[in-house]
């Protein structure tokens, strides 16, 4: 599901690239649409940022909605309060998105928000491109992404409540530190370490039957790397979350129906697909 805006779509809205967003699933998919967000500033006003949900059918009626997003990133010699206040605005967008697909069917939540969950360490501005002090706290930014985002507690952060995470009651950093990667980088990736801007958020609903067993940091580390310029082959981390389907026995049914109650009103049309004549896509969603 995704595959980026045409041309014509860019320069109608007078942008020059996309979200980046794409959804690779091997359950037939039910529903989709992008949601465009309205805002954006500096760098990012070029872009065609956005929300890319899919409704994915699991079998025997039951369905699964996953949100992808990428939000407003902060960048050098613009005050951060302006990128704030853009993400702010997106993150209201998002809860209309959330609100309108409605809460009948689990919900995966995943992106670049761009939101840092790690308050500043005692290096403010990360000049040596390490942590020297671990804070085990939520950042004020964090705190307000879920009080605008989900005021009613829904939303469940898999990463921060994983395993060593939770017993430290802290957040791992989801990007390498700034010395790890190419000098060619180190004029433009000036952000400090450690950093959190990458999420998972789950909404469970109770007769789902889904079950949530693990999520984790995959760093797709180059371990050839005095062979190659970097060392990671990306300045984001990955994030693996992994679900299990509870009594199998329950998705042998054959009934139809994802999605009739889906709140339509408050959401842009949304694009029909029919799975029967389409090619179902492996993926990395367990």
């Amino acid at each position: 599901v995704g595959g980026g805006p045409s041309p014509w779509e860019l320069a109608r809205h007078g942008k020059w690239t996309d979200s980046g967003l794409v959804i690779l699933c091997r359950f037939p998919v039910a529903r989709s649409e992008f949601i465009r967000f309205d805002a954006g500033t500096g760098l990012d006003a070029g872009a065609l940022k956005g929300a890319l949900w899919a409704r994915l059918e699991l079998g025997g009626g039951r369905c699964l909605d996953v949100i992808n997003c990428h939000l407003q990133a902060s960048h050098t010699g613009t005050s951060s309060a302006a990128f704030e206040q853009v993400r702010l605005r997106q993150l209201g967008q998002l809860r209309g998105l959330l609100r309108g697909i409605g809460r009948e069917h689990p919900l995966v939540l995943t992106g670049d928000f761009n939101v840092d969950a790690i308050p500043e360490p005692s290096d403010p501005t990360g000049s040596y491109g390490l942590a020297l002090k671990k804070k085990r706290y939520e950042s004020k930014n964090y705190q307000e992404m879920l009080r605008v985002l989900d005021p009613d507690g829904y939303l469940v952060d898999l990463l921060s409540t994983s395993g060593v995470n939770q017993s430290l009651h802290r957040h791992p950093s989801t990007r390498p530190p700034r010395l790890e990667l190419p000098r060619s980088m180190h004029y433009t990736a000036r952000h400090k370490y450690p950093q959190r801007l990458d999420y998972v958020f789950y909404r469970p609903t109770l007769p789902s039957l889904i079950e949530h067993q693990e999520t984790r940091i995959v760093e797709f580390k180059v371990y050839d790397s005095a062979q190659a310029d970097f060392e990671h082959l990306s300045d984001h981390f990955g994030l693996l979350a992994c679900f299990h389907l509870r009594c199998r026995f329950a998705w042998q049914a054959t009934s139809g129906g994802c999605g009739e109650k889906t709140n339509t009103a408050s959401i842009p049309k949304i694009a029909e697909v029919n799975a029967k004549h389409g090619v179902p896509l492996k993926s990395l969603l367990h």
